[in-house]
């Protein structure tokens, strides 16, 4: 009699709003893939957890679509991180990880001040399964996201031209603020050399 073999779902959603002055959980100053990175090593933080996997051994099998291969080596760096002990023995348990969605979007355009700098949030998005192959097999699925707010003149330079996905649509800045400068500065101008002959005429 075969193995039955069940899909559960395992749904963990991961949202951190990042804030500036504490620097909570994530660097600000790191690239969209280092970010997503940083998203993967949590996800296996929580599969190692959720299944009691700390010093156990592990055969995992690469599922990764080529456009993903690119985490190979942070979802290796994490088992090891947090303990799993990765093996290629035939009595090791196996398991499979698998990435389905991974990606960047900005929005939430705002700016310090009516001269200050602009800032925009950044919204990664990581979702995939995996398997561990024991008496009973599950699929379980898991879904993370992360939020952050940076500087927006710096985006480009946070992306990979190579990576598409870590790469998201950048949003043009305001028209009314780029008119809205010169003529605040011209009005200032304007007020200060009335100022200064209202002066010298009394």
């Amino acid at each position: 009699m075969g193995k039955t073999i069940k899909n559960k779902n395992f749904f963990f959603l991961f949202t951190v709003i990042f804030i500036t002055a504490s620097g909570f959980l994530f660097p600000q100053d790191i690239s969209n893939l280092q970010a997503l990175n940083n998203i993967v090593d949590s996800s296996i933080s929580i599969i190692v957890k959720e299944n009691n996997l700390i010093g156990k051994s592990i055969s995992v099998e690469n599922k990764l679509v080529p456009v993903f291969s690119v985490f190979n080596n942070q979802i290796i760096s994490s088992l090891n991180k947090y303990g799993v002990r990765l093996s290629d023995s035939v009595k090791s348990l196996k398991m499979s990880y698998s990435i389905e969605e991974a990606g960047v979007n900005y929005e939430n355009l705002s700016r310090d001040g009516l001269f200050g700098k602009y800032y925009i949030e950044r919204n990664f998005r990581l979702k995939g399964n995996y398997i561990i192959a024991s008496k009973e097999t599950a699929l379980k699925n898991f879904s993370f996201s992360f939020r952050d707010t940076v500087q927006f003149d710096d985006l480009k330079k946070r992306e990979n031209p190579s990576i598409p996905f870590t790469q998201g649509e950048i949003p043009a800045e305001p028209v009314w603020s780029s008119l809205l400068e010169p003529a605040v500065a011209v009005g200032g101008a304007a007020v200060i050399i009335y100022l200064f002959f209202a002066v010298r005429s009394k």
